[in-house]
């Protein structure tokens, strides 16, 4: 079953935090694991936490704030010490970075990767129990899309910097290309 554990060390520039079970006491004999963001359905399978990489939105140029809902990030199960457990987060996904020069100005409504088959995973589930928890695709597609508000371009700055999660993806030997949609209709 799946508890919430408050932090009691760790920051945004570490990899790493520690927990204590609050008021569970914490097994010697058992293992734990942890994963980020977390889904408070308390019986969920531990093999079976649920990714999905639809329904990304950015607002605004270079704003990453939209990401932290897709960064999805586990840790490999650990035992208690001194009533304490350590978790070593590991980021499952991968971060992209697009900077699109647009050849007039507009105000950006979507961004659409897209490749010749079906690599992107759009629906996937993490083993907590594995030894290296890693996204295992449920559900894939040729495309995947970034929806986009308030990112305008003009002539003089053309370039849209827009950022996005997906699941790590071989895209040796493949073609690769980005639809951009502006809401003018083009």
């Amino acid at each position: 079953a799946q508890a919430y554990f408050p932090i009691l060390v760790g920051n945004e520039e570490s990899n790493s935090a520690s927990f204590t079970g609050g008021g569970w006491a914490l097994k010697a004999s058992s293992t734990y694991a942890s994963y980020y963001p977390f889904i408070g359905d308390f019986y969920m399978k531990q093999t079976e936490i649920p990714v999905s990489y639809v329904g990304q939105k950015q607002s605004g140029n270079a704003s990453m704030a939209h990401l932290s809902a897709f960064d999805y990030m586990a840790a490999s199960a650990s035992t208690p010490s001194s009533g304490r457990v350590n978790f070593n987060f590991k980021h499952l996904g991968a971060f992209v970075q697009l900077k699109i020069t647009m050849p007039q100005g507009g105000t950006l409504s979507s961004v659409t990767l897209s490749a010749d088959e079906a690599v992107f995973v759009t629906e996937g589930k993490v083993d907590l129990t594995a030894d290296t928890p890693t996204i295992q695709a449920v559900k894939k597609s040729k495309t995947l899309t970034l929806d986009v508000e308030g990112v305008t371009t003009t002539a003089e700055n053309p370039v849209a910097t827009l950022y996005m999660m997906l699941a790590p993806v071989d895209m040796t030997g493949k073609t690769l290309s980005a639809v951009v949609k502006q809401s003018n209709g083009w």
